[in-house]
Parts: structure tokens; sequence; C-alpha cells
């Protein structure tokens, strides 16, 4: 009986221990699958991989798989692919529910892995430096720089400051010694040849060059003439302006005129001239720098080119001027009218005199007909006056001058200083038409 009672409790024991190595048999969860994910993700570049199971029932597969990742701004799983948010880590895990190889149960499967995605490379990669422009010429006497534009490209390049180098030295200047754009300035040449250097951009391991060349300065003298128009009225006067180079000293600018259709002359010095026409039609002006005590019939040292210049008809109009801008009270402006191109009896007949507060601040002396006027200063102010010239019997001006401003100030004058003993001075209000003449009798050496 005993050892029936033994070989009982022995059995009981031994299905206790299979029941405790193969608990998936019975039991309905405890089952653990492998997870294995990619080891190669990084941030910009392998985005994105899959996490392969083992462990599964037969036919079953990654993707009947529930997933999920505890750090979503790390990565995202779906169906067993991982999909890069941002660099760091994050726990992934995938379970699964089992009904049908055993019916009427549920058997559990469940496992994790860590997965991992590297930052981007931010390390700068250049494929190619280019220079713009490949080749820089200055002429003779230019002294202004050019720029040079480096354009870097490859992978993590926008903050690659390039390194700039020239040899031989002496030729240019370069205005920094790294950046993506530098000012090449060229440095005076006075061989009597042209100098050559070239530049070197390094940006990583690539290199560009451009070519420079920096001409003689020249020492021949040159002379160049500007007018200031191609045409001119015959009432009228045109500007012309000379410039010269490497003049040597003393030399001198001749101007001529030669006469075609039309004619005039030339007045000035220096580098302004004034043409003053006084036929219509075409001429032709030049300019000549001459040496020092050149005679007549001298060759020039330089001469300009050719300009020609029409002399047009004489533009019409009317200009009014003053003597005075300011008067004192009592004190007389003289206005007098230039007309242009308009003959009296036939263009016009009188002339009208239109005054601001005229009667209160300045008295006219005539009001028609002279092509002069006279404003007397009445009391302090500012008047503006302008003249018509006029039709008899028309109401409409042939045409009316520019304005013209008058101040009238009172003769009110302060002395700043009266030396001792008795004195007679009599001061002259410039630019106000009058004099005042003041008396000063002083008792002492004392008195203010």
């Amino acid at each position: 009986m005993k050892t029936i009672k033994r070989r009982l409790l022995s059995l009981v024991l031994a299905m206790a221990m299979v029941l405790t190595l193969a608990p998936g048999a019975l039991a309905t969860g405890g089952n653990t699958l492998t997870l294995n994910p990619p080891s190669n993700l990084k941030v910009g570049s392998v985005t994105s991989g899959s996490i392969t199971v083992s462990g599964l029932p037969s036919g079953v597969t990654a993707a009947d798989c529930t997933w999920n990742s505890a750090t979503p701004s790390v990565v995202t799983v779906d169906k067993g692919t991982v999909t890069v948010v941002g660099a760091g880590e994050s726990k992934v895990t995938a379970s699964y529910a089992d009904t049908t190889t055993t019916p009427g149960s549920t058997v559990n499967y469940s496992g994790e892995c860590t997965v991992s995605v590297a930052a981007a490379d931010t390390t700068p990669s250049v494929t190619k430096v280019e220079l713009s422009p490949k080749t820089l010429t200055f002429n003779a006497g230019v002294t202004a720089g050019q720029m040079l534009t480096a354009t870097v490209t490859g992978t993590n390049v926008d903050n690659v400051n390039p390194t700039w180098d020239v040899q031989p030295s002496g030729v240019v200047t370069l205005s920094a010694a790294s950046g993506k754009s530098i000012t090449v300035t060229p440095i005076s040449n006075t061989t009597a040849n042209a100098k050559t250097a070239t530049i070197t951009v390094t940006a990583g391991t690539q290199t560009d060059t451009c070519s420079v060349t920096v001409q003689p300065t020249s020492t021949t003298p040159t002379i160049t003439l500007t007018p200031a128009a191609n045409s001119v009225a015959a009432n009228k006067t045109l500007g012309l302006t000379v410039a010269t180079t490497n003049a040597p000293v003393g030399a001198t600018v001749v101007m001529e005129v030669t006469p075609g259709t039309g004619a005039g002359t030339v007045s000035g010095s220096g580098s302004s001239y004034t043409f003053t026409p006084s036929k219509e039609g075409t001429v032709t002006i030049t300019a000549k720098l001459m040496a020092a005590g050149a005679a007549a019939g001298t060759t020039p040292l330089a001469t300009s080119e050719v300009k020609t210049i029409t002399v047009t008809a004489a533009e019409k109009g009317a200009t009014l001027t003053t003597n005075y801008s300011q008067i004192s009270v009592g004190g007389v402006a003289t206005l007098t009218v230039k007309p242009t191109g308009y003959v009296a009896g036939t263009d016009y007949d009188y002339v009208s005199w239109t005054v601001s507060q005229s009667g209160a601040v300045v008295s006219m002396s005539s009001t028609t007909n002279s092509l002069t006027n006279t404003a007397t200063g009445l009391a302090a102010g500012t008047v503006s006056i302008t003249a018509s010239l006029m039709k008899n019997g028309v109401g409409t001006p042939v045409v009316t001058t520019n304005s013209v401003s008058i101040t009238v100030k009172n003769n009110a004058v302060t002395i700043s200083t009266v030396q001792n003993g008795s004195a007679i001075s009599r001061y002259d209000l410039a630019g106000y038409g009058s004099y005042v003449t003041l008396y000063a009798n002083i008792a002492n050496a004392n008195t203010s």
C-alpha cells in the first residue's frame, strides 16, 4: 500500500515538473518573441528599416503583430517597418494573440527591442568649388576693384568659408583671406609690360583658379571733350568739359571751332568752357593739348574727338531780373525784362506788371509799356513781381516772365562800438538800396 502511495506521489511531482517546464502547452501566455532591429538608421540618410521577428507560430508574420514605439519622436513602427523621426533611442514592442492553434484558448506572444537612430551627419563634404569670373583684366589707369565669387558645391557646405591666395604678390591685393566673395584691386603697374597673377580658392580638398592681368599705366597724354548736349539754341550757351591725363607741366588747352553752316566762339579755361553760338547751323569743336610755349602750328600732344554741335533757332522767352532782392523802407530796386525772340511792336505792344501786395509793401513807378520798372520800399514785408508781354486788345499774355521776390526791411541799424569823442559815420546798407547817416556825441570816456 505504501509503495502505491509513493508511486502516485512521484507521478504527481513529475506532472508538476512538466507543467513548470512547458507552460505554453497548457497556459494562455508567456511565449517570448525575438526582435532584431535595423542597426544603421540615421537622420537624413537611412530613414527606414525592418524589424525581423522569430518565435511566431507557423504562418504568422511580423505584419500580423501589434506594434508600439515607446518614443514616437524617434521612430514609428507599422507592421514591423521602422520610420525615422529623430535621433535617439526608442523601445519597440510586438505582440500577437494566437486563437487558432488551440481551439478554445488564446496563446499570447510578445517581445521587445531597442531601436537606435544616429544623428544626421553635419560634417561638410565639398565636391566642387568654382570661381566667377575665371579671368580679370585691369586696363591702364583703372584703380577700382572687381568682385570675385566662389560657389561651393557639396553637402553641409553652407558654413564653409573658402580661403584665398594670390601668386605672385605685387600684382593685385585681395580684400580678405577667406569668404565666399572678395574684392580684387590692382596695384599700379609702372612697368612697360602687363603683369599677371593667379588667384587660387580652396574649399575642403577642392580648388579653382582665376587669371588676373594688370595692364601697364599709360604715360601718353590724352584729352577728351564732352559737350553738355549736341545742340544749342542760337540765343543760349552750351557748356563744354575738358579732361586730360598725363599732361606735362605747363601744358595748355586750345579750343578750335570750325564753322560749317553755323558759327560761334568758345571761351573758358582749365576744364570748363562755354560755346556761344552766333549763327544757326552746324559747327565742329575740337580740344587740343599743347606743350608749354608751343608755337602756332606745332603738333598737339593730344587731340580730342571732334564734336559736332547743331545751332538751332533761338528760343523765345522773357526773363525778369532785379538789382536788389532786399531794400530798406524808402530804398529802390530796379527790375528789367529781357525778351528773347519777341520783337516790340510786332510780337508785343506793352508790358504789364503784376505785384503781390502792391501799394502795401512797395510802389511801382510804372505799370505798362516799359521793359524796366522800379519798386520803392513802403513797409516791411516781401512781394513777388512778374511781368507779361501783351498785345493790344488781347487779354492773354504773349509770355510771362519768371517771378522775382523783393524783401523790404525797416531802417533799424545796430551800432556795436562807439569810440570816445564825437564821431560822424555813414553806413551803407549793402543790398538795401539806401544809406543811413549816424551821429554819435559822447560826453566822456565812461559813457556807454
